[in-house]
């Protein structure tokens, strides 16, 4: 059951920590030594973000899919339905409820609210 949540939405944004200083030493250390020709600092350090942008996109595509396994355990649920009012009762932040990510659990819940708005007359 752990492996139907994400840490996260499953979304990255640039200013998310991708690659941690750790790893970009290693990473610029691997190309240091695929390419000991390059001295030019200028060249190498577009080497080291050529090579962390690869890492980049392969947590970004690794985080995509989990994100979507999520999503299709969801849709097998017996009690999905459950789940999604669970969330939107909770106002859960994270994760995937009811097979719905948080950009499209946001918009229910808005369109839910402008509902309940409209109904006791509020404008």
């Amino acid at each position: 059951m752990d492996a139907w949540f994400i840490e996260k939405d499953g979304k990255q944004y640039r200013d998310d920590v991708l690659i941690s200083e750790s790893a970009y030493a290693e990473i610029a250390a691997r190309v240091k030594a695929e390419n000991p020709e390059v001295t030019d600092f200028e060249a190498f350090r577009d080497l080291v973000d050529t090579a962390v942008d690869r890492e980049e996109a392969e947590i970004i595509r690794a985080n995509l899919i989990r994100r979507r396994k999520a999503r299709d355990a969801c849709y097998e649920c017996p009690i999905r339905t459950l789940c999604l009012e669970q969330r939107l009762e909770g106002r859960m932040e994270y994760g995937t409820w009811g097979g719905y990510y948080r950009e499209e659990l946001q918009e229910i819940e808005r369109l839910r609210d402008e509902r309940e708005r409209r109904r006791s007359g509020v404008e």
